[in-house]
């Protein structure tokens, strides 16, 4: 077990160049212990799509979703919503790794919702988008593109390709 996790986090230093322990450097967690400030932390992370300017009120951002996710996709591919769940080609893969990203849902989620796929399947899924776009540059740059109409914010995307 020692030998598996010196190198898996000499992989993720190599592929991320960093260097020392996979999860070096202090836990910042912010103790809430009065209502007021739990108002507080609310309200910031409410108000952030309308203080970037995605939004005009916290009510229109739902990015938090697959379903989002999917109509984005959809768009950029030009195919119906319908062709992205039930295809087997690249805007699905895509639709996948990019719910994956982006949402909290967990890979047997992803995969009932994507047409019955078993929970292996959704990773073997985005194991092999991302082997493809660390070969194939304008995949690559399909993922990037989509992600960043996701983000709306200009330099801010939401993913960070470092493949």
């Amino acid at each position: 077990m020692h030998y598996v996790n010196g190198s898996y986090t000499n992989y993720i230093n190599r592929r991320k160049r960093r260097s020392g322990h996979l999860f070096q450097g202090r836990y910042k967690a912010i103790l809430v212990d009065r209502d007021s400030y739990l108002l507080e932390l609310s309200r910031y992370v409410h108000l952030n799509p309308v203080r970037a300017k995605i939004v005009e009120n916290p009510e229109a951002y739902s990015f938090n979703s697959a379903e989002k996710v999917i109509d984005v996709v959809a768009e950029h591919f030009q195919v119906t919503r319908h062709d992205v769940i039930k295809s087997k080609g690249l805007c699905r893969s895509v639709a996948i790794h990019l719910t994956k990203k982006h949402t909290g849902m967990t890979n047997r989620q992803i995969g009932e919702y994507f047409g019955g796929l078993s929970y292996s399947a959704v990773t073997k899924v985005q194991e092999r988008l991302l082997a493809k776009a660390g070969k194939d540059i304008k995949v690559m740059k399909t993922i990037k593109a989509i992600s960043n109409k996701m983000s709306n914010v200009k330099g801010c995307p939401i993913l960070h390709l470092h493949y």
